[in-house]
């Protein structure tokens, strides 16, 4: 399989694992009287998958916020109908998340393992990361009128325990193998990893051979 092949299924199955989990989080959430309050997590999944991808792990973020306004909009007036998705709705969700980009910036300072391995540059890439899209959001509901510091701040309280939560998510996935982590990094070194295990495996042959031969 080639390095594209792999990067498209592995964005495919960040993107449904996204899509996924949000849509579990907002079905579940709306069977409580919480004021129409659900965890989001889509943008954690595109931070993680920025790492792996660089910015095209942003599609995540892009396709999963999609995937949100629509099922929030269908849960909010209890119907299902594709005549409540407005451009209004969707913009602020899929081209304000994009700003979430931007965090590939943080490449060009330090290393991704770097990042990683110092849990205060990851929580502060985390805090970034949704501060974007909030900021994002904001700036694209200019284009419908809608006052921009209201709107940033109305999205950072609904954002703020999904930051919250994604911080969790994201320090607990750091510490499995290969998780949060850059793809071409952890293939290389996966790749040494079993071209050294192949050489022990080789000398523990050669040198049963040897001793079978002199005994």
């Amino acid at each position: 399989m080639s390095i594209e092949t792999y990067r498209k299924i592995d964005l495919l199955i960040f993107t449904l694992l996204a899509i996924i989990l949000d849509a579990i989080n907002v079905f579940a959430f709306n069977a409580f009287p919480l004021g129409g309050f659900s965890i989001s997590l889509h943008i954690i999944v595109s931070l993680i998958s920025i790492i792996r991808w660089g910015y095209l792990g942003s599609v995540v973020a892009v396709l999963g916020g999609l995937n949100y306004s629509i099922i929030t909009t269908f849960i909010g007036e209890n119907e299902f109908s594709l005549q409540l998705i407005t451009m209004e709705k969707v913009i602020p969700y899929t081209l304000g998340n994009l700003f979430i980009i931007a965090c590939s910036l943080y490449f060009l300072k330090w290393k991704k393992s770097e990042i990683v391995n110092q849990i205060y540059l990851l929580i502060l890439y985390v805090i970034s990361g949704y501060v974007l899209i909030c900021l994002g959001r904001s700036v694209l509901g200019l284009f419908f009128n809608q006052d921009f510091i209201f709107t940033f701040k109305e999205y950072g309280l609904r954002e703020l325990f999904n930051a919250v939560i994604g911080i969790v998510i994201i320090l607990i996935a750091r510490k499995q193998e290969g998780m949060v982590e850059d793809v071409y990094e952890y293939l290389v070194r996966f790749q040494q990893s079993e071209k050294k295990h192949k050489l022990e495996v080789q000398k523990m042959e050669g040198s049963e051979t040897h001793e079978k031969f002199d005994g």
